[in-house]
């Protein structure tokens, strides 16, 4: 059994097998879990109260066009912080490649995602 400590957002801010240990001062919530539990790929789900799995992020691509990102997620686009909140991401590019976009959010597993660009 480990306990798990999460911010007042649900992220995991520390995982702990050792008993005895003090929580950090900034968590919002404390829970005893079980199993071998991935720590990046969990958080608190504050509306059903429990510890849920982050899933995979549900977006699509095509050239210069990321689509049906969760609202929320961050962006990290040629080293730009976006917050997506209209669910895509347009992207503008002068020569034909690929584009590595970093995506975060609190319920889905961290993704980098390559997004063909050009004319």
């Amino acid at each position: 059994m480990s306990t798990a400590y999460f911010n007042h957002e649900g992220r995991l801010m520390m995982l702990v097998a050792l008993p005895g240990m003090a929580p950090p001062e900034s968590a919002a919530f404390t829970v005893t879990v079980e199993g071998n539990l991935d720590p990046n790929g969990i958080y608190f789900d504050i509306e059903t109260n429990a510890v849920a799995e982050k899933m995979k992020f549900p977006v699509t691509f095509s050239r210069n066009r990321v689509a049906e990102i969760p609202s929320g997620t961050v962006a990290i686009v040629e080293g730009l912080e976006l917050v997506i909140d209209d669910g895509e991401i347009e992207l503008d590019a002068n020569v034909e490649g690929m584009m590595s976009i970093h995506l975060s959010h609190l319920h889905f597993r961290d993704e980098v995602v390559k997004v063909p660009v050009g004319l």
